[in-house]
C-alpha cells in the first residue's frame, strides 16, 4: 500500500444498506472512499496500488466480508477483495466483495478433551493445527454447541448426545477447551493461541493490556459430566461357572436310581 495525500478518506457509499434479518438483497460489500484534505475538500488520493488480504491464519474474515481466502501468507499480489480506482488523479477508491457477506463464519462451539479417544474427524476440523497426511484423525472433540449472541447454553435430554469412548483404562486428568471448527481457541489466531485474553483493550502496539481475560476476566465456561465405568469382555474361553461334580454315595440324600439299559431295576 503507498501513503496518500489524503487527510481522511470519507465513506461515500456503503452497500447493502439493509440491516433486518429479513432483507432480500444480494448482501455484497461495496464501498466507495473519497479523499478529504484537512480542509473538508475533495482532493486525488494518489494511491495507485492496494491491497486487502484475509489471511487464513488469522481467522474467517473472508467468510464475513465475501471475499477469497489467502491461504499463502507470502504472496504480496493477492488480494482478497475487488479494489478499483487506483489510477493517478482519482478521488475515490473502491472495494467490493465478490461473494454475499454473512454475518456468522461458524455456528458453533466446539468442546475439546485432552484426553485420547477412539473417535476420529476429518483433519479441516484441525487445520490451524498444520497439515495431516490424511483425510480422517484421531478426533478430541467432544460436544458441537450451538452458539447464542453472548452466552452459549446447551442442556443434555437423555444425556447421551456427546459421549468420548477413552483409549486408556485410566483416567488421571481431564482438561476441557473451547475452540472453533478449525480447533483454534475462540478469538485467537494462530500466533495467539496460547493467549489467556481473546478480546479487550490493546496499546499502540495492538497487544492486549491484560491477558487474563480467562482467569480473572469474563471468558469461562461451566460444565457438568456423566463418568461411565464400562466393563468390555473378548470372550476368549469359556466364563461360566464350571459343572460341579455330584455328591458321594454315603452324603446323597433319597432313592439312587440309575438306567440299566432298559432293564428291570429290581
Amino acid at each position: 500500500m503507498q501513503l496518500s495525500a489524503a487527510t481522511t478518506f470519507e465513506n461515500t457509499t456503503i452497500l447493502p444498506n439493509t440491516l433486518t434479518m429479513s432483507a432480500t438483497d444480494d448482501r455484497l460489500l461495496d464501498i466507495t472512499l473519497t479523499a478529504k484534505n484537512g480542509g473538508g475538500s475533495t482532493i486525488a488520493h494518489g494511491i495507485t496500488d492496494l491491497k486487502i488480504q484475509c489471511l487464513e491464519a488469522e481467522g474467517e474474515s473472508s467468510v464475513i466480508l465475501g471475499g477469497n481466502r489467502q491461504d499463502d501468507a507470502t504472496d504480496t499480489a493477492f488480494s482478497s477483495l475487488k479494489i478499483t480506482g487506483l489510477t493517478a488523479g482519482a478521488t475515490t477508491i473502491r472495494v467490493q466483495g465478490y461473494f454475499p457477506m454473512q454475518r456468522l463464519s461458524d455456528p458453533y462451539v466446539y468442546l475439546r478433551c485432552n484426553n485420547a479417544q477412539s473417535g476420529l474427524e476429518m483433519s479441516v476440523l484441525s487445520n490451524d493445527r498444520g497439515l495431516y497426511n490424511s483425510d480422517i484423525i484421531n478426533s478430541d472433540i467432544f460436544a458441537k454447541l450451538f452458539k447464542d449472541v453472548e452466552y452459549i447454553n446447551y442442556e443434555s435430554n437423555t444425556g447421551e448426545e456427546y459421549f468420548m469412548n477413552l483409549q486408556q483404562r485410566k483416567l488421571a486428568n481431564l482438561r476441557l477447551s473451547l475452540t472453533d471448527s478449525k480447533g483454534r481457541k475462540l478469538g485467537r489466531t494462530s500466533t495467539q493461541r496460547d493467549l489467556g485474553t481473546a478480546a479487550g483493550l490493546v496499546d499502540s502496539n495492538l497487544d492486549f493490556e491484560s491477558n487474563l481475560q480467562n482467569k480473572t476476566g469474563n471468558l469461562f465456561f461451566t460444565a457438568v459430566i456423566r463418568v461411565d465405568i464400562i466393563k468390555n469382555r473378548s470372550p476368549v474361553k469359556l466364563e461360566s461357572e464350571g459343572i460341579k461334580p455330584p455328591l458321594p454315595a454315603r452324603q446323597a440324600q433319597g432313592t439312587y436310581i440309575w438306567q440299566d439299559y432298559g432293564k428291570p431295576k429290581f
